[in-house]
């Protein structure tokens, strides 16, 4: 039997002492434990690992807004503001 441990920085999978375990199957690794992967577990693991990759922040962004924040330049507008952040006729019928 494995654990799965999950935290923000890694996935590791630990073996658990043996405890009414199934019977090995035919092929199985003769010291260790197997584990065969769905292809959308596989899918799933490679777009994690793909995200992972990515910075947390785009600093490019951050950049960009700071310069033009400390310019005077960033201008938001009230009304696309305040649109974004009140719920919508459709967003409240379960749209």
């Amino acid at each position: 039997m494995l654990r799965i441990h999950t935290d923000t920085a890694t996935q590791r999978i630990t073996a658990l002492p043996p405890t009414n375990r199934a019977p090995r199957r035919a092929g199985a690794a003769a010291g260790g434990d197997t584990l065969d992967l769905s292809p959308t577990a596989r899918l799933f693991l490679s777009a994690r690992q793909t995200l992972s990759a990515l910075p947390a922040v785009r600093s490019d962004r951050v950049n960009d807004l700071q310069g033009l924040v400390s310019t005077g330049r960033y201008k938001v507008d009230g009304e696309t503001c305040a649109a974004a952040m009140l719920p919508t006729e459709e967003s409240e019928a379960g749209a």
